[in-house]
Protein backbone atom coordinates (compact mmCIF):
# COMPACT_ATOMS: atom_id res chain seq x y z
CA UNK A 1 0.00 0.00 0.00
CA UNK A 2 1.32 3.71 -1.03
CA UNK A 3 2.35 5.71 1.97
CA UNK A 4 1.83 9.80 1.85
CA UNK A 5 4.21 11.32 4.61
CA UNK A 6 3.48 14.73 5.52
CA UNK A 7 5.87 16.74 7.24
CA UNK A 8 4.61 17.94 10.54
CA UNK A 9 4.37 21.71 11.54
CA UNK A 10 7.70 23.78 13.38
CA UNK A 11 5.76 23.20 16.43
CA UNK A 12 5.16 20.01 16.64
CA UNK A 13 9.11 19.57 15.78
CA UNK A 14 9.90 21.93 19.00
CA UNK A 15 7.07 19.84 20.88
CA UNK A 16 8.58 16.30 19.82
CA UNK A 17 12.43 17.33 20.42
CA UNK A 18 11.23 19.05 24.05
CA UNK A 19 9.90 15.60 24.52
CA UNK A 20 13.28 14.19 25.42
CA UNK A 21 13.77 13.99 28.87
CA UNK A 22 15.15 12.16 31.50
CA UNK A 23 13.38 11.89 34.95
CA UNK A 24 14.94 10.96 37.85
CA UNK A 25 15.99 7.79 39.78
CA UNK A 26 12.84 5.18 38.98
CA UNK A 27 11.41 3.34 41.43
CA UNK A 28 12.23 -0.12 40.51
CA UNK A 29 15.72 0.32 41.52
CA UNK A 30 18.39 2.96 42.80
CA UNK A 31 20.86 1.80 39.83
CA UNK A 32 17.87 2.94 36.90
CA UNK A 33 16.22 6.21 35.55
CA UNK A 34 12.86 6.58 34.31
CA UNK A 35 13.73 8.20 30.43
CA UNK A 36 10.74 9.44 28.47
CA UNK A 37 10.58 9.96 24.88
CA UNK A 38 7.95 10.57 22.05
CA UNK A 39 5.65 13.24 21.24
CA UNK A 40 3.09 14.30 19.14
CA UNK A 41 3.16 14.81 15.34
CA UNK A 42 0.79 16.82 13.16
CA UNK A 43 -0.95 16.73 10.35
CA UNK A 44 0.43 12.99 9.67
CA UNK A 45 -1.44 11.13 6.69
CA UNK A 46 -1.87 7.77 4.94
CA UNK A 47 -3.03 6.60 1.78
CA UNK A 48 -6.29 4.41 0.96
CA UNK A 49 -6.50 2.17 -1.80
CA UNK A 50 -8.07 3.12 -4.81
CA UNK A 51 -6.61 6.88 -4.04
CA UNK A 52 -7.85 9.52 -1.54
CA UNK A 53 -6.12 9.82 1.77
CA UNK A 54 -6.99 10.63 5.76
CA UNK A 55 -4.81 12.22 7.92
CA UNK A 56 -4.43 12.44 11.69
CA UNK A 57 -2.58 13.75 14.64
CA UNK A 58 -0.26 11.35 16.01
CA UNK A 59 0.96 10.57 19.74
CA UNK A 60 3.46 8.39 21.02
CA UNK A 61 4.74 8.52 24.56
CA UNK A 62 6.94 5.91 26.11
CA UNK A 63 8.94 5.41 29.77
CA UNK A 64 11.38 3.16 30.01
CA UNK A 65 13.37 2.13 32.96
CA UNK A 66 16.69 2.21 32.07
CA UNK A 67 19.89 1.55 34.10
CA UNK A 68 22.02 4.33 35.18
CA UNK A 69 25.25 2.00 35.11
CA UNK A 70 26.51 -1.05 33.33
CA UNK A 71 29.64 -2.96 33.14
CA UNK A 72 31.85 -3.52 30.11
CA UNK A 73 30.51 -6.69 28.37
CA UNK A 74 27.48 -7.77 30.86
CA UNK A 75 23.90 -7.68 29.87
CA UNK A 76 21.99 -5.14 31.21
CA UNK A 77 18.44 -6.69 32.64
CA UNK A 78 15.82 -6.45 30.20
CA UNK A 79 14.34 -2.54 30.31
CA UNK A 80 10.53 -2.27 31.43
CA UNK A 81 8.74 0.11 29.60
CA UNK A 82 4.86 2.00 29.28
CA UNK A 83 3.25 4.09 27.03
CA UNK A 84 0.30 5.86 25.71
CA UNK A 85 -0.46 6.18 22.13
CA UNK A 86 -3.26 8.04 20.28
CA UNK A 87 -4.21 8.71 16.49
CA UNK A 88 -6.73 11.11 15.79
CA UNK A 89 -8.47 9.51 12.87
CA UNK A 90 -12.14 10.91 12.37
CA UNK A 91 -14.22 7.58 11.31
CA UNK A 92 -17.96 9.05 11.98
CA UNK A 93 -20.26 8.27 9.48
CA UNK A 94 -20.11 9.94 6.19
CA UNK A 95 -16.67 10.87 6.59
CA UNK A 96 -14.24 9.26 3.76
CA UNK A 97 -12.77 7.12 6.35
CA UNK A 98 -15.98 5.60 7.75
CA UNK A 99 -17.15 5.40 4.20
CA UNK A 100 -13.78 2.89 3.20
CA UNK A 101 -14.45 1.35 6.23
CA UNK A 102 -17.87 0.28 5.72
CA UNK A 103 -16.99 -0.45 2.46
CA UNK A 104 -14.69 -3.09 3.15
CA UNK A 105 -17.06 -4.95 6.00
CA UNK A 106 -14.61 -3.45 8.92
CA UNK A 107 -16.15 -3.73 12.18
CA UNK A 108 -13.44 -3.44 14.40
CA UNK A 109 -9.74 -1.62 14.65
CA UNK A 110 -6.57 -2.67 16.13
CA UNK A 111 -4.16 -0.27 16.92
CA UNK A 112 -0.10 0.05 17.21
CA UNK A 113 2.01 2.81 17.96
CA UNK A 114 5.94 1.56 17.45
CA UNK A 115 8.93 3.54 18.17
CA UNK A 116 12.52 3.40 16.42
CA UNK A 117 15.22 3.39 19.48
CA UNK A 118 18.98 3.14 18.83
CA UNK A 119 20.94 1.32 21.73
CA UNK A 120 24.36 2.06 20.01
CA UNK A 121 25.38 -1.05 21.59
CA UNK A 122 26.83 -4.38 19.78
CA UNK A 123 23.79 -6.10 19.78
CA UNK A 124 21.64 -3.58 17.77
CA UNK A 125 24.10 -2.04 15.57
CA UNK A 126 22.48 1.39 13.54
CA UNK A 127 20.71 -0.25 11.30
CA UNK A 128 18.66 -2.32 13.91
CA UNK A 129 16.10 -0.67 16.28
CA UNK A 130 14.35 -2.07 19.23
CA UNK A 131 10.83 -0.96 19.16
CA UNK A 132 8.43 -0.49 22.06
CA UNK A 133 5.06 -1.16 21.11
CA UNK A 134 1.71 0.41 22.43
CA UNK A 135 -1.35 -1.74 20.69
CA UNK A 136 -4.98 -2.21 21.62
CA UNK A 137 -7.02 -4.66 19.72
CA UNK A 138 -10.83 -5.12 18.30
CA UNK A 139 -12.04 -1.39 19.17
CA UNK A 140 -15.80 -1.68 17.77
CA UNK A 141 -16.40 0.85 14.95
CA UNK A 142 -20.08 1.20 15.36
CA UNK A 143 -19.99 3.83 18.02
CA UNK A 144 -16.90 5.51 17.94
CA UNK A 145 -15.91 7.91 15.81
CA UNK A 146 -12.24 8.00 16.57
CA UNK A 147 -10.30 5.74 18.53
CA UNK A 148 -9.42 6.21 22.19
CA UNK A 149 -6.17 7.12 23.45
CA UNK A 150 -4.71 3.24 24.39
CA UNK A 151 -1.97 2.25 26.87
CA UNK A 152 0.46 -0.86 26.82
CA UNK A 153 3.81 -2.06 28.99
CA UNK A 154 6.31 -4.51 27.90
CA UNK A 155 10.29 -5.27 28.05
CA UNK A 156 13.07 -4.10 25.78
CA UNK A 157 15.82 -6.20 26.08
CA UNK A 158 19.13 -5.65 27.57
CA UNK A 159 21.63 -4.12 26.55
CA UNK A 160 25.38 -4.78 26.13
CA UNK A 161 28.07 -1.87 25.90
CA UNK A 162 31.42 -2.81 24.21
CA UNK A 163 33.67 0.39 25.05
CA UNK A 164 34.04 1.63 29.27
CA UNK A 165 32.70 5.28 29.96
CA UNK A 166 29.79 7.73 29.78
CA UNK A 167 27.80 5.69 26.40
CA UNK A 168 24.91 7.78 25.03
CA UNK A 169 22.12 5.28 24.45
CA UNK A 170 18.08 5.35 23.73
CA UNK A 171 18.79 7.42 21.01
CA UNK A 172 14.84 8.12 19.42
CA UNK A 173 14.59 7.45 16.11
CA UNK A 174 10.71 7.82 14.87
CA UNK A 175 7.08 6.49 15.94
CA UNK A 176 4.32 5.50 13.53
CA UNK A 177 0.56 4.08 14.31
CA UNK A 178 -0.22 1.16 12.21
CA UNK A 179 -4.39 0.29 12.43
CA UNK A 180 -6.11 -2.61 10.93
CA UNK A 181 -9.47 -2.80 10.26
CA UNK A 182 -10.61 -6.18 11.13
CA UNK A 183 -13.45 -7.75 9.70
CA UNK A 184 -16.62 -9.48 11.96
CA UNK A 185 -14.23 -13.35 11.69
CA UNK A 186 -11.24 -11.26 12.68
CA UNK A 187 -9.99 -11.49 8.98
CA UNK A 188 -7.76 -8.34 8.12
CA UNK A 189 -9.70 -6.49 5.29
CA UNK A 190 -9.00 -5.36 1.64
CA UNK A 191 -8.01 -1.79 3.03
CA UNK A 192 -5.15 -3.96 4.74
CA UNK A 193 -3.02 -1.86 7.47
CA UNK A 194 -2.70 1.90 7.00
CA UNK A 195 0.78 3.24 7.79
CA UNK A 196 -0.13 6.95 9.99
CA UNK A 197 3.53 8.49 9.12
CA UNK A 198 5.00 11.67 9.09
CA UNK A 199 8.37 13.09 8.20
CA UNK A 200 10.91 13.51 10.71
CA UNK A 201 13.20 16.22 11.45
CA UNK A 202 17.09 15.21 11.20
CA UNK A 203 17.90 12.89 14.06
CA UNK A 204 18.41 10.74 15.97
CA UNK A 205 18.21 12.26 19.31
CA UNK A 206 20.85 11.18 22.54
CA UNK A 207 18.36 10.73 25.44
CA UNK A 208 20.21 8.81 28.16
CA UNK A 209 23.50 8.17 29.04
CA UNK A 210 24.79 4.49 31.01
CA UNK A 211 28.53 4.94 32.87
CA UNK A 212 30.22 1.91 31.81
CA UNK A 213 32.32 0.23 34.51
CA UNK A 214 35.10 -2.08 33.25
CA UNK A 215 34.10 -5.83 33.86
CA UNK A 216 34.52 -7.84 36.55
CA UNK A 217 37.73 -9.13 37.84
CA UNK A 218 37.77 -12.84 38.87
CA UNK A 219 40.19 -14.06 40.98
CA UNK A 220 40.98 -17.39 42.34
CA UNK A 221 43.93 -18.15 45.14
CA UNK A 222 44.86 -21.33 46.90
CA UNK A 223 45.88 -20.38 50.53
CA UNK A 224 47.74 -22.12 53.14
CA UNK A 225 46.35 -20.50 56.55
CA UNK A 226 46.93 -20.65 60.42
CA UNK A 227 45.27 -19.44 63.37
CA UNK A 228 46.35 -18.08 66.44
CA UNK A 229 44.16 -18.67 69.54
CA UNK A 230 44.53 -16.03 71.92
CA UNK A 231 43.14 -17.21 75.22
CA UNK A 232 45.41 -20.47 75.26
CA UNK A 233 48.21 -19.29 73.42
CA UNK A 234 47.57 -22.17 70.68
CA UNK A 235 48.95 -22.27 67.46
CA UNK A 236 47.13 -23.86 64.82
CA UNK A 237 47.72 -24.66 61.34
CA UNK A 238 44.17 -24.98 59.28
CA UNK A 239 46.63 -26.49 56.24
CA UNK A 240 45.11 -25.63 52.49
CA UNK A 241 42.27 -23.36 51.71
CA UNK A 242 40.95 -21.01 48.73
CA UNK A 243 39.86 -17.80 48.27
CA UNK A 244 37.98 -16.28 45.43
CA UNK A 245 36.80 -13.07 44.47
CA UNK A 246 34.63 -11.00 41.64
CA UNK A 247 36.14 -7.38 41.63
CA UNK A 248 34.33 -5.15 39.87
CA UNK A 249 36.50 -2.15 40.16
CA UNK A 250 38.69 -0.22 42.27
CA UNK A 251 37.23 0.81 45.17
CA UNK A 252 34.07 -0.84 44.72
CA UNK A 253 32.55 -3.22 46.91
CA UNK A 254 32.90 -6.90 46.02
CA UNK A 255 31.90 -10.19 46.78
CA UNK A 256 33.86 -13.83 47.04
CA UNK A 257 34.39 -16.49 48.98
CA UNK A 258 37.04 -18.00 51.45
CA UNK A 259 36.97 -22.05 52.43
CA UNK A 260 38.89 -23.16 54.89
CA UNK A 261 37.72 -26.71 54.79
CA UNK A 262 39.80 -28.70 56.96
CA UNK A 263 40.06 -29.35 61.07
CA UNK A 264 43.23 -29.21 63.02
CA UNK A 265 44.74 -29.65 66.82
CA UNK A 266 45.37 -27.44 68.80
CA UNK A 267 47.91 -28.02 72.01
CA UNK A 268 46.85 -26.73 75.29
CA UNK A 269 47.72 -26.05 78.63
CA UNK A 270 44.70 -26.42 81.33
CA UNK A 271 45.38 -23.73 83.78
CA UNK A 272 49.31 -23.05 82.01
CA UNK A 273 50.27 -26.69 82.76
CA UNK A 274 47.93 -29.59 82.55
CA UNK A 275 48.06 -30.84 79.08
CA UNK A 276 45.16 -30.96 76.17
CA UNK A 277 44.74 -31.09 73.04
CA UNK A 278 41.22 -29.58 71.07
CA UNK A 279 40.16 -30.47 67.12
CA UNK A 280 39.68 -26.83 65.58
CA UNK A 281 37.39 -25.66 62.31
CA UNK A 282 36.94 -22.49 61.15
CA UNK A 283 34.37 -22.12 58.91
CA UNK A 284 33.36 -19.30 56.70
CA UNK A 285 29.69 -19.00 56.80
CA UNK A 286 28.70 -16.79 54.18
CA UNK A 287 30.53 -14.53 51.65
CA UNK A 288 33.68 -12.75 51.66
CA UNK A 289 32.65 -8.93 51.55
CA UNK A 290 35.73 -7.26 50.03
CA UNK A 291 36.82 -3.91 49.04
CA UNK A 292 40.12 -3.48 46.51
CA UNK A 293 41.89 -0.30 46.07
CA UNK A 294 44.41 -1.35 43.65
CA UNK A 295 45.93 -4.70 45.27
CA UNK A 296 45.07 -3.58 48.43
CA UNK A 297 42.15 -5.53 49.54
CA UNK A 298 40.02 -5.47 52.93
CA UNK A 299 36.73 -7.54 53.47
CA UNK A 300 34.73 -9.38 56.45
CA UNK A 301 33.32 -13.01 56.62
CA UNK A 302 30.78 -14.73 58.99
CA UNK A 303 32.64 -17.75 60.65
CA UNK A 304 31.63 -20.58 62.72
CA UNK A 305 34.26 -21.44 64.82
CA UNK A 306 34.09 -25.26 66.27
CA UNK A 307 35.59 -27.40 68.67
CA UNK A 308 34.60 -30.86 67.69
CA UNK A 309 37.16 -32.81 70.36
CA UNK A 310 38.47 -31.88 73.30
CA UNK A 311 40.49 -34.48 75.40
CA UNK A 312 42.42 -33.22 79.06
CA UNK A 313 45.45 -35.74 79.61
CA UNK A 314 44.48 -37.81 77.16
CA UNK A 315 41.01 -38.26 78.06
CA UNK A 316 38.26 -37.14 75.75
CA UNK A 317 35.79 -34.64 77.62
CA UNK A 318 33.77 -33.55 73.91
CA UNK A 319 33.95 -35.98 71.25
CA UNK A 320 32.55 -35.50 67.67
CA UNK A 321 30.53 -32.85 69.11
CA UNK A 322 30.09 -30.61 65.75
CA UNK A 323 27.57 -28.32 67.82
CA UNK A 324 30.26 -26.72 70.12
CA UNK A 325 30.90 -23.16 68.46
CA UNK A 326 31.32 -19.81 68.43
CA UNK A 327 29.93 -17.58 65.74
CA UNK A 328 31.89 -14.80 64.60
CA UNK A 329 33.07 -12.12 61.70
CA UNK A 330 36.75 -12.58 60.68
CA UNK A 331 38.02 -9.15 59.44
CA UNK A 332 40.72 -9.54 56.64
CA UNK A 333 43.68 -7.45 55.22
CA UNK A 334 46.11 -7.81 52.57
CA UNK A 335 49.47 -6.70 53.64
CA UNK A 336 52.90 -6.04 52.16
CA UNK A 337 53.53 -7.80 49.08
CA UNK A 338 50.27 -8.93 48.36
CA UNK A 339 49.03 -8.69 44.87
CA UNK A 340 45.75 -9.56 43.11
CA UNK A 341 47.74 -11.58 40.20
CA UNK A 342 50.65 -13.35 42.33
CA UNK A 343 48.93 -13.40 46.05
CA UNK A 344 51.03 -12.76 48.96
CA UNK A 345 50.01 -12.89 53.06
CA UNK A 346 46.64 -11.54 53.99
CA UNK A 347 45.95 -11.53 58.11
CA UNK A 348 42.69 -11.68 59.67
CA UNK A 349 41.43 -10.88 63.19
CA UNK A 350 38.47 -11.81 64.79
CA UNK A 351 36.99 -12.28 68.76
CA UNK A 352 35.29 -15.47 69.86
CA UNK A 353 32.04 -14.64 71.72
CA UNK A 354 31.00 -17.45 74.26
CA UNK A 355 30.72 -20.86 72.91
CA UNK A 356 27.56 -23.07 72.99
CA UNK A 357 26.50 -26.74 72.10
CA UNK A 358 29.04 -28.54 74.37
CA UNK A 359 27.47 -29.96 76.85
CA UNK A 360 29.11 -30.64 80.48
CA UNK A 361 31.79 -28.85 79.07
CA UNK A 362 31.25 -25.51 77.88
CA UNK A 363 32.25 -23.74 80.40
CA UNK A 364 35.94 -25.27 80.11
CA UNK A 365 35.26 -25.04 76.28
CA UNK A 366 34.67 -21.05 77.05
CA UNK A 367 38.09 -21.01 79.84
CA UNK A 368 40.20 -22.17 76.74
CA UNK A 369 38.79 -20.71 73.87
CA UNK A 370 36.41 -17.43 74.41
CA UNK A 371 37.92 -14.21 74.28
CA UNK A 372 39.39 -11.21 72.11
CA UNK A 373 42.46 -10.67 69.74
CA UNK A 374 42.49 -13.97 68.07
CA UNK A 375 44.56 -13.89 64.40
CA UNK A 376 44.20 -15.67 60.89
CA UNK A 377 47.25 -15.68 58.86
CA UNK A 378 46.61 -16.42 55.13
CA UNK A 379 49.38 -16.72 52.63
CA UNK A 380 47.82 -16.70 49.19
CA UNK A 381 49.25 -17.76 45.79
CA UNK A 382 47.80 -17.12 42.33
Amino acid sequence: MGIRRVTGSIATVAALVGGLVVAGAGASSAATVTVRVGGTLSACSASLPGGGAITADIANHIEVDAPSTARLGVPTAPLPYRGTASAGLDFAPGTPLRQALDSAGAVTLDASAEMGLRYHSPQFPDTEKPRPKVSVTGVPIAGNTSLPEWSAAGELPPMVFDKVGSEPTLYYWSFHVLVTPRAANGAPTALGTLDVHCLYPPGPYPTHTVEVAPANRHVAMDLAARTALARSGAQVDLGAGTLTLDLPGTGTAATGKLFLPNAASAPLRLLGVIPATASVAVTPSGPVVVTANGDVVTGTVDAAITVADLAVLGVPLVRSNPDCRSTTTLTLTSTDGFTLDGGGPITGAYDLPAFTGCGDHTGLVNSLFAGAGNTLDLNATG
